[in-house]
């Protein structure tokens, strides 16, 4: 716990916190940390979002406070608790770029806000699409915040405190989804609502040929989509019972991107909550609340069903029940893990708040990725090959000097892991450029922290199915919620792309790159790289060696053939496939996640699936 918190009051003891001044701590109505002149604050503005005197603000905030059972109802909620379950969706791990929806997890969860003492505690039951189970509480106080449990689908459960970027991530989704506690917000601070407008309610949901197809993978033993929704639960998403309906749209001051509550004229209750967030790849992204179901509870009315949308994709979908309206909530429930302190960085917990839909959509897959400036570990593989790691985020690169620059193969999940690596590469090679970037695939937790390379130059070699991919990514406008280096800079990305029946080759006397295409059930857009004198192939998803060396299970041992573990075996023939197409001969596999591994026990590890396979 820090010590000496301004979020205390100078009484003694620990007093009642000002709801203002907790949800500033939370970052909402601040001035931003990393820079936000009031100049752009108005070219922010949602579309069409003006002042208006008709009606007036303080009208629509009336009617929207009784719409949720009326303003004394919402000063005197102390505390609710709810059970609710829910489905993460996230984009990015399609098998084609830019396409496609992957059903993450699901989850049960109890939840318990206590608004008095400024408190949230969260327990999950999260049953994730490798078929792992994580139970996890997430505690988020005044001043800190902690996970118990088991977080990770990797690692033993343990207890932890949250890195600061986390607890803002956590709490903002919670405000995002609570719509009590942004009212709270504007009872605590009224002058946060800067306009009100008449509006029509708009869907931005993308086309069904964008969202679609929705899998988890192509089913290993007929190579078909496998698809958890028909195109008439993508209607279902996109229905309004009130789109043609004219709405109130208030504008709330919010230090990432303003805020847009659509109130029904009629009911005073929220539609729709709209702002903006960023995201690594993409930059600056919609993100859409959606409040509906409201039933009442003891006199305040809750919305049942809450569904969010960002980017225009599906992300998250939850339906409540229990609610209980003002419960006493024992002091035990928020009680920190004893002997574990939170460390608070005013600078990785803004980024939380900038980037909080990306980094929950990995904390409820159980592998969460942490935003802060990792510490780079670099270690020699093969002369002038280094494998280089970062924590946490179990991605590798290799970073291979050449005799006029530097190849980098694998850029990872986020742009402070790469400028971390950048900045580790300039100690360590401070007479040469970094020439070439190699992509294995357009996954998110490989290609995230793709642009910092395009921003000192790199030249990005990607397959050629991913090639309009990535021009529109590094063509999109520039973010204002959180600019990168390339946003700040105006040269344009050089791209280069493997073609799909050849090869793109990076030469070099002592240290030749040599990238093939994949032709592989992941994904349409996978390389894999064969360094030629170091006589290593790394790969990106399809074969990830153990640091005990163990194969994991074995073909036989699944379920019915399209076990989980299969589609690993399948990766891993895919690539067997295409070093033996290309006789390249390796000794060594490399691995973007895992460690490194002989070739033989590579092939070892393929042979019982290769022999499935062609017994079938």
């Amino acid at each position: 716990m820090m010590g000496g918190s301004a979020l205390f009051t100078s009484g003694g003891g620990r007093s009642r916190l000002c709801m203002g001044v907790f949800l500033a701590a939370l970052g909402f109505g601040q001035q931003s940390a990393l820079g936000s002149p009031a100049a752009e604050a108005e070219a922010r503005r949602p579309d069409g979002l003006a002042a208006s005197t008709e009606p007036s603000v303080a009208e629509v905030v009336e009617k929207m406070l009784a719409g949720v059972g009326g303003r004394e109802a919402i000063a005197k909620l102390r505390s609710f608790s709810f059970k609710a379950k829910g489905v993460r969706y996230r984009t990015g791990d399609g098998v084609e770029p830019g396409k496609g929806l992957f059903k993450v997890s699901s989850y049960d969860l109890q939840a318990f806000h206590d608004l008095q003492d400024e408190r949230m505690r969260l327990d999950y039951r999260h049953g994730i699409f490798s078929g792992f189970v994580n139970e996890v509480s997430e505690l988020v106080l005044a001043d800190a915040g902690y996970v118990t449990g088991k977080d990770d689908a990797f690692l033993p459960a343990g207890a932890w405190a949250m890195e600061s970027a986390r607890r803002s991530s956590t709490a903002r989704t919670q405000f995002l989804l609570n719509p009590h506690l942004l009212l709270h917000r504007i009872l605590a601070n009224p002058a946060l609502v800067e306009g009100v407008v008449d509006a029509q309610l708009k869907h931005q949901l993308r086309p069904g040929s964008t969202v679609f197809p929705m899998t988890v993978d192509l089913d290993v033993m007929t190579g078909q989509r496998k698809l958890f929704a028909e195109p008439a639960w993508l209607k279902r998403w996109a229905a309004y019972d009130l789109a043609r309906e004219r709405h109130h749209r208030l504008q709330v001051n919010d230090e990432v991107y303003p805020i847009a509550l659509y109130v029904h004229p009629d009911t005073g209750r929220i539609s729709k909550l709209e702002t903006k967030e960023h995201e690594w790849v993409r930059g600056d992204v919609s993100v859409e609340v959606l409040y509906e179901d409201w039933r009442e509870f003891d006199g305040v009315f809750f919305p049942t069903r809450i569904r969010m949308v960002v980017a225009g994709f599906p992300a998250l979908e939850v339906t409540r029940t229990g609610v209980e309206v003002n419960p006493p909530l024992a002091d035990a429930l928020f009680v920190a893990p004893e002997g574990i302190n939170y460390h608070h960085n005013p600078s990785s917990s803004e980024r939380g708040l900038r980037l909080s839909q990306w980094m929950q959509s990995w904390i409820q897959v159980g592998f969460a990725k942490d935003i802060y400036w990792p510490e780079v570990t670099a270690r020699e593989i093969a002369p002038r090959v280094h494998f280089v790691t970062v924590p946490s985020d179990a991605v590798n690169s290799l970073v291979i000097e050449q005799g006029d620059g530097v190849v980098v193969i694998e850029a990872g999940p986020q742009d402070y892991r790469s400028e971390a690596i950048i900045e580790w590469i300039g100690r360590a090679f401070p007479s040469k450029p970094i020439t070439h970037l190699v992509q294995s695939h357009h996954h998110v937790d490989h290609a995230g922290g793709i642009r910092p390379y395009a921003a000192v130059g790199a030249e990005i070699v990607v397959h050629e199915r991913a090639e309009d991919y990535y021009a529109a990514l590094f063509a999109r406008p520039a973010s204002v919620t959180l600019p990168d280096k390339f946003d700040r800079q105006s040269q344009p990305a050089k791209l280069s792309a493997v073609p799909a029946g050849g090869k793109l080759r990076i030469d070099d006397p002592r240290n030749p790159v040599v990238v093939y295409p994949v032709r592989t059930i992941h994904c349409q857009d996978m390389v894999t790289v064969h360094l030629e004198k170091a006589g290593m192939v790394f790969n990106g998803d399809l074969r990830s060696p153990r640091p005990d060396g163990g194969a994991g299970a074995q073909p036989e041992e699944t379920q019915g053939g399209n076990d989980f573990n299969m589609y690993f075996y399948q990766y891993g023939l895919d690539l067997a496939r295409t070093i033996e197409a290309y006789d390249l001969q390796p000794e060594t596999i490399v691995g973007a996640h895992g460690f490194s591994e002989p070739y033989e026990a590579f092939t070892t590890y393929v042979a019982p699936y290769r022999r499935r396979v062609s017994e079938e």
